[in-house]
């Protein structure tokens, strides 16, 4: 009975959330396919371009479902770090390389605005009405009293490589087939289908 209650409850989650639910499917199968396949010594020597390109589209798709986190949490988490790299057994030389790294800040776009762009397509498709300068309002955290066209064409850009990441990986006909009312899935076709 418990299990049917865990599968209720994720296709209500599928429902309510669906790109957020999708982006935590897809990240899980590829990474845990990634898995299977360098445990397995022979596909590790034959495939091993696909395995790296699962772990990076894991690695991508997760990317996207980041909280942004408080200057504490990243002190924290830093500090974490730097402890676990001084009383690890290795030479002080690579002591130092990794504690050089440690509150660097990330290549690439910071993923607070990635997290902000599966809030606002999740909003979009919950009323499609809403024109996107009334989303970037409840959504954008620049700090600005009124959001500007930049912060508009900012979150507009965001979605779209979301978009783009989830019809490179598949994730958006998977997303699109799960959905179970037919408004959600006309919604969705129109959001972040192919043609689109």
């Amino acid at each position: 009975m418990a299990a049917r209650g865990r599968t209720t409850l994720t296709v209500q989650l599928f429902v309510m959330h669906p790109i957020r639910k999708g982006l935590e499917v897809g990240a899980s199968i590829y990474i845990q396919l990634a898995a299977e396949l360098a445990v397995d010594l022979k596909a590790r020597l034959l495939r091993c371009a696909d395995i790296k390109q699962c772990f990076r589209d894991g690695k991508e798709l997760l990317s996207w479902l980041s909280h942004p986190r408080s200057q504490q949490e990243l002190d924290e988490l830093d500090a974490s770090v730097l402890s676990h790299i001084v009383q690890a057994e290795m030479r002080p030389q690579l002591k130092l390389k990794f504690a050089s790294h440690v509150g660097r800040p990330g290549r690439g776009r910071p993923t607070e605005t990635k997290f902000l762009a599966v809030l606002a397509l999740e909003a979009k498709l919950a009323r499609p009405e809403v024109k996107w300068k009334q989303i970037t309002g409840f959504v954008c955290q620049c700090g600005k009293l009124e959001h500007n066209d930049c912060c508009v064409e900012n979150l507009e850009a965001q979605v779209r490589r979301l978009r783009a990441l989830l019809r490179r990986t598949g994730l958006a006909r998977l997303i699109i087939a799960n959905a179970k009312p037919p408004l959600l899935k006309r919604n969705l076709q129109e959001l972040i289908g192919e043609g689109r």
